[in-house]
């Protein structure tokens, strides 16, 4: 019944040698540079926006 999650390959060793290459670490993986990308796009849009009504309210405009 379980047969399927007992008897899996063992992936140990080559996910080590992939995961202990060098690079930054926060990169390896599937599916991680595009939302890491996503991600600091969007935290780059908020903090413009941010210091741009900033600005203007310095400016004594609304």
């Amino acid at each position: 019944m379980f047969n399927w999650i007992v008897n899996r390959p063992n992936r140990v060793i080559e996910l080590q040698k992939y995961y202990q290459q060098p690079g930054p670490v926060f990169l390896k993986g599937s599916l991680r540079k595009p939302i890491i990308v996503a991600y600091s796009i969007m935290l780059s849009g908020t903090f413009l926006g941010a210091l741009y009504g900033t600005v203007r309210m310095a400016q004594g405009k609304k």
